[in-house]
């Protein structure tokens, strides 16, 4: 998945092929979320993994292996180097904001709460990159945005 052409066949692996074969690979990326998630070639095996699980033809047969990427995604466990949950130390990463973005498109029922409420906690951060504002912007697209998220960027 860390590959620069390796993942291009993995994705391509998780969009085609069964279940067993999914399970496989969102298996290997539970090893390291945070830092996979913060690598470009990797956070996009992630994104296609979470997109697969949650909208392909196979999702009813891996929803036990997404329900556990999107638990080791928004546990609440603390990133070790800056005090952050995970989700929050992706967030404001440049490769990891696609990850947050497509897990806002992905959430629903708890999950989303429980993203809204760490995403709402560092708001102050994601306004103030590029990045976080096109979390922001996600974030009210997907009607998951509380009052606080009306302006973006002083628009």
């Amino acid at each position: 998945a860390r590959d620069p052409y390796g993942n291009i066949v993995v994705r391509h692996l998780l969009e085609h092929s069964g279940a067993a074969e999914q399970r496989c690979v969102m298996a290997s990326m539970l090893a390291d979320v945070e830092e996979l998630a913060k690598q470009k070639s990797s956070s996009l095996v992630l994104e296609k993994c979470l997109k697969v699980a949650t909208f392909g033809e196979q999702a009813a047969q891996v929803a036990e292996e997404r329900a556990k990427l999107v638990q080791a995604i928004l546990g609440a466990e603390k990133a070790a180097h800056d005090g952050r949950t995970v989700l929050q130390s992706i967030a404001l990463d440049r490769y990891g904001n696609y990850i947050a973005q497509c897990m806002v498109e992905c959430s629903r029922g708890a999950e989303r709460q429980s993203l809204k409420k760490q995403l709402m906690a560092i708001e102050p951060d994601l306004r103030t990159s590029a990045t976080g504002r096109h979390i922001l912007q996600s974030l009210r697209r997907h009607g998951v945005a509380g009052a606080r998220c009306g302006v973006v960027g002083g628009a």
